[in-house]
């Protein structure tokens, strides 16, 4: 939430039952599913689109997460709100 908010998009949970690799993972550790718009909500489908610059903010926003977690470590989940 704090990667997306510092480039300044809103973020919101979603509730899901995908069996997501997140799912399996957070057995082991933490984890999160990062989830960008598709064109018409349309996803896991032949169909599915995400134009460039929503794929460019994603990335950006997986990559500020990181940095996050690598500057201040598992904390920096405690203060997300990383028990969801």
């Amino acid at each position: 939430e704090r990667a997306g908010a510092a480039n300044g998009t809103p973020t919101r949970h979603l509730d899901t039952i995908g069996g997501h690799d997140a799912v399996s993972l957070s057995a082991v550790c933490p984890s999160v599913v990062l989830a960008v718009p598709c064109r018409g909500g349309v996803m896991h489908h032949p169909t599915e689109f995400t134009s460039p610059e929503d794929q460019a903010f994603g990335t950006q926003v997986l990559a500020d997460m990181l940095m996050i977690l690598a500057t201040e470590g598992m904390a920096a989940l405690e203060t997300a709100g990383g028990d969801r």
